[in-house]
């Protein structure tokens, strides 16, 4: 059951707001990454790889899958809190809840890239890589693996699925221990281990992006800011800023710092500024957020079949070609093969003797740049 939305007086104005727990701030946050992912692979297809002078495609793509990881795990953990269920009923139910989120869509994805003969990468050539890297591409385990992922914008999902295996041991952690340092102190903790560079990697490259998410949760249940809409955009674009002028400074501890720190940024910024009170930009947003997921697993697709497979066609029939599919895919993939199991997914968690209170699902799992971006 969806609660109607209210309002609440910001600034001298009238603000709406989604009683059921959503936020037009995180629904904007996650359609930028979405549409940065989107088009920075557009504008690798076109071999465009700087913009504006000195702005990497890559940092564009690569900055949209981190704040995909910060989004995910913040709303995991409003989500988490919003399950009334004691000890492993817990675990039971996001785990449930996870698998049927996930899963379906991925699996669909794959089977379809494999059956097709789509490249992993629209600028690529099919090639059949074997059954034991289909069978790694469904179960999301490549990273463990070896196995090239397929579509490469895959690459992100087995660091989301072995960041559920432990949310839920954090999420009792940051409950169990209310000061808001613990969430720093674990990132700070993560990127020195990261900073070592040992020859066995005790903790993955995205972990400091998903810590920064249980930051700006930790933050958004405390005292706010209040600061206006504006600055939250610009906030936003400031990781990749910070990524252009770190490569400015050619020191190697910058760049490397450089994205972790614009995840710290949005962790520390994102409960600081008012809900967006534009109607457009939240319906735009809420639409863009809904459909990103399908976004992200269907755009490798669409560009391969309309600049490869449509190559000697004109540009305007291929441009049309990609609007059209980019429009009709994800709103197909998710009323078609999302949604339903995402209700499987809930209605299987009740039968397994739990019943979860209304949880904020994230509107799609992350999107990633191609393999090696």
């Amino acid at each position: 059951m969806t609660a109607a939305p209210g309002n609440v007086t910001a600034g001298g104005r009238s603000v709406p707001i989604d009683t059921s727990g959503k936020s037009a701030n995180l629904d904007f946050l996650r359609a930028y990454a979405v549409m940065s992912v989107y088009f920075g692979h557009l504008l690798f297809n076109f071999h465009i790889y700087k913009v504006l002078g000195c702005v990497r495609t890559f940092h564009i793509a690569n900055t949209g899958v981190l704040i995909f990881f910060v989004h995910t795990c913040l709303v995991l953990m409003r989500s988490l809190e919003r399950i009334r269920a004691p000890g492993w009923r817990l675990f039971a139910v996001f785990y449930i809840r996870r698998i049927f989120r996930i899963y379906p869509l991925s699996t669909f994805a794959v089977v379809f890239f494999f059956a097709a003969h789509i490249p992993a990468t629209p600028l690529g050539d099919y090639a059949w890589l074997g059954w034991g890297t289909l069978v790694s591409n469904v179960a999301l385990t490549q990273n463990l693996s070896g196995s090239i992922s397929v579509p490469g914008v895959l690459w992100t999902l087995p660091y989301e699925v072995q960041m559920y295996a432990v949310l839920p041991v954090i999420f009792l952690l940051i409950q169990r221990f209310h000061s808001r340092w613990v969430p720093v102190v674990l990132w700070f903790g993560a990127v020195g281990m990261l900073m070592l560079h040992l020859k066995v990697r005790v903790v993955p490259y995205t972990a400091p992006s998903f810590l920064a998410g249980i930051i700006g949760y930790r933050l958004w249940r405390g005292r706010r800011m209040r600061l206006p809409f504006w600055g939250w955009p610009l906030a936003i674009v400031s990781c990749i800023a910070l990524r252009v002028f770190a490569e400015m400074s050619s020191l190697d501890t910058a760049i490397e710092l450089a994205p972790w720190l614009g995840c710290l940024l949005l962790g520390l910024a994102v409960a600081q500024f008012e809900e967006a009170d534009s109607g457009w930009v939240r319906s735009a947003a809420a639409k863009i957020a809904q459909y990103s997921y399908g976004i992200y697993l269907s755009h490798f697709a669409v560009f391969w079949v309309a600049f490869v497979l449509l190559k000697g066609e004109s540009f305007w029939f291929q441009a049309s070609v990609c609007a059209v599919l980019s429009l009709i895919l994800p709103p197909a993939l998710y009323h078609g093969i999302e949604k339903p199991m995402i209700d499987w997914g809930v209605r299987i968690a009740r039968a397994a003797g739990t019943q979860p209170a209304p949880a904020l699902e994230p509107r799609s799992q992350p999107a990633a740049v191609a393999a090696g971006t």
